[in-house]
């Protein structure tokens, strides 16, 4: 198992903003208030093969949500676990598609000096200093 991110298929109608909202709510409970784009990823270094031998080339938009209610309870058909690291300290287990994202997700943190509050979520993070990341049943690459 790696740890990943909430992540979704858009459903017809949606914007990704409305994709990013429903997976958070469907997959960890989470209701995110304000969301901004931070960044979007494509490209080789996103590059993943499931166990099952599909081969995709993951496609991220990511967003910052600047505070959020509820708390966190996870859909066990999809996450396995769920838990925050501090920035300084985050799990080696982190699924290879979404370490790229990481990457210049703590690179951006980092130069911006942190997130205000005590609420203040980054791309993946939902709160200050730490990234939330979910290990999900089924995603190791091969």
């Amino acid at each position: 198992m790696s740890f990943g991110r909430w992540s979704g298929f858009t459903e017809p109608g949606e914007t990704s903003e409305d994709t990013a909202r429903r997976e958070m709510l469907e997959e960890a409970g989470i209701v995110p208030g304000e969301l901004s784009l931070f960044r979007v990823f494509a490209g080789r270094e996103l590059f993943n093969e499931y166990p099952n031998g599909d081969q995709v080339f993951n496609f991220t938009v990511a967003y910052l949500a600047r505070d959020w209610k509820g708390e966190v309870k996870i859909d066990s058909r999809e996450i396995t676990e769920a838990a925050f690291f501090p920035l300084e300290s985050l799990p080696e287990r982190i699924s290879p598609p979404l370490r790229p994202v990481v990457s210049v997700f703590v690179e951006w943190f980092r130069g911006c000096g942190g997130a205000p509050g005590p609420n203040t979520a980054g791309s993946l993070a939902p709160r200050a200093t730490h990234h939330r990341l979910t290990e999900r049943a089924g995603s190791e690459p091969a």
